[in-house]
């Protein structure tokens, strides 16, 4: 294997992110406010882009495989919590399994460890906004796939000589930076969805306190024309706006 075929992996492994990055903005805009549904529509997604994964996969010999779903579940777990880590991670556990071969085992491992990772790093994200930066990101994707490459050594045969000497290497120097980026991606859909909810909520104040208001209040545009009024307007003027 060479390093171009990693490279190309993590370039079919960057189309699928294109495409979940538009899904996952518009899941989060058609489940806002109903966080049970939206992390299940997250994990499936995820999960669902694993196995497009590995069902294409660099084959380095009978039943060992590369692919990108350490980059994927680890970023959707990241993304997504325990929630999406579990259901996306399972998904791909049970497709990994099915596929069978030397690399079964320790193939599912990977899948583990890079959910539970992502899982701990949204935890860390929570509780330190701080956390969500370029060097935080790059190492969080130095991690995620600095931990799952041992995992490849406990497969019998031949075929990790060949991955320790031609993808190993490649797989840490280009999915590192590429998770960093992807991460920078995601976490703008956070950024943006957090100020339309803060958005939403000013204007639900505002509208609390215009209901409670006994004087009269309105606004126009340049042109004039009423575009705000309190409803305290209808009661004094005794006609509806």
């Amino acid at each position: 294997m060479a390093f171009s075929d990693t490279v190309a992996e993590l370039t079919k492994g960057a189309a699928l992110f294109i495409v979940l990055f538009y899904v996952v903005s518009k899941i989060d805009e058609r489940f806002d406010g109903w966080p049970v549904f939206r992390n299940a529509a997250k994990g499936i997604l995820f999960g669902s882009a694993a196995v497009i994964g590995m069902a294409s996969p660099l084959e380095l010999g009978p039943g060992l495989i590369v692919d990108a779903r350490t980059l994927i579940i680890g970023i959707g777990s990241a993304f997504g919590g325990i929630a999406v880590a579990a259901i996306s991670g399972a998904i791909a556990i049970a497709y990994r399994l099915s596929l069978g071969g030397a690399g079964a085992l320790a193939g599912s491992v990977i899948i583990l460890t890079s959910a539970l990772i992502g899982a701990v790093f949204f935890r860390l994200r929570k509780r330190k906004p701080a956390v969500s930066s370029v060097a935080n990101f790059l190492l969080f994707g130095f991690v995620l796939h600095a931990v799952a490459l041992p995992w490849y050594f406990i497969v019998p045969g031949d075929g990790i000589v060949d991955f320790s000497q031609s993808v190993g290497l490649a797989m840490l120097v280009t999915f590192t930076p590429a998770t960093a980026l992807l991460c920078m991606m995601f976490s703008d859909i956070e950024t943006r969805i957090a100020m339309r909810e803060a958005l939403m909520a000013r204007d639900a104040d505002f509208n609390r306190i215009l209901s409670s208001m006994k004087n009269m209040y309105y606004r126009s545009d340049a042109n004039g024309i009423l575009v705000r009024v309190s409803p305290s307007v209808t009661n004094l003027l005794d006609y509806p706006l």
